[in-house]
């Protein structure tokens, strides 16, 4: 449970970081006479999430193919180290971003084209969109939804990262103009030491320790499960 709330807290602090990569997007989300800006902003980020969601699903049903392997320990040691080198060497996230192909000319095309559209489904198209745009944080997310124990667990904590996202980008189209330029920069200090927390957690996580919740014996858990599903 407390890797998967992990997945909120990333996501909260790693929103700074969104501001200045989906901000712009979420500034277009239009306000009408129908539909105040608010309810525009739900549709948009509740089409985030379920891209967030739906992408987890399956890298959670992944991880669980890798749980049965005997191979989920390792790959979270793995991806908490990503975590810590993606500190340590910025440059790294946008590597990261340049590794895995997006078609972005399509992407590009379909987003233009929500932007443009008024109504409800095109706003929440618009976020079902913005969820496939590459981002090195969705990228790190996406790895702890990995090593979770099953896709329902990787749907919800790509779930709660998204969830985490959005007072942030709310914020942005209330306050944007308020807070200051030099806040927001001091801000987003606060990112790399929530990715160092998060690094070491996964660690932990997959180091097998025997600590309850934070560190617990995978295979120990797996061939319990396996032990009692046998007649």
């Amino acid at each position: 449970m407390t890797a998967l709330f992990a997945g909120f807290a990333l996501g909260l602090m790693g929103s700074l970081h969104c501001i200045g990569m989906c901000g712009p997007l979420a500034l277009m989300v239009p306000g009408n006479a129908e539909r105040g800006w608010f309810t525009n902003a739900l549709l948009y980020n509740g089409g985030r999430i379920l891209t967030y969601a739906t992408i987890g699903l399956l890298f959670g049903w992944l991880g669980r193919g890798l749980q049965l392997s005997g191979l989920q320990q390792a790959l979270s040691i793995a991806a908490g180290v990503l975590m810590l080198l993606l500190v340590a060497v910025p440059r790294l996230d946008a590597s990261l971003k340049r590794s895995i192909p997006v078609p972005q000319h399509l992407l590009s095309k379909y987003i233009a084209r929500m932007v443009h559209r008024r109504d409800g489904l095109g706003v929440l198209g618009l976020g079902l969109l913005n969820g496939f745009l590459p981002c090195g944080l969705v990228y790190v997310a996406l790895i702890g939804a990995l090593t979770m124990a099953n896709a329902a667990q990787g749907a919800f904590f790509m779930a709660l990262f998204g969830l985490g996202t959005v007072p942030a980008l709310l914020s942005l189209r209330l306050l944007g103009n308020v807070v200051p330029a030099n806040l927001r920069v001091r801000s987003r200090k606060a990112l790399p030491i929530l990715m160092v927390v998060m690094g070491l957690v996964f660690v932990l996580r997959g180091s097998g320790l025997d600590i309850p919740y934070l560190s617990p014996v995978i295979g120990q858990v797996v061939g319990a499960q396996g032990h009692c599903a046998s007649p």
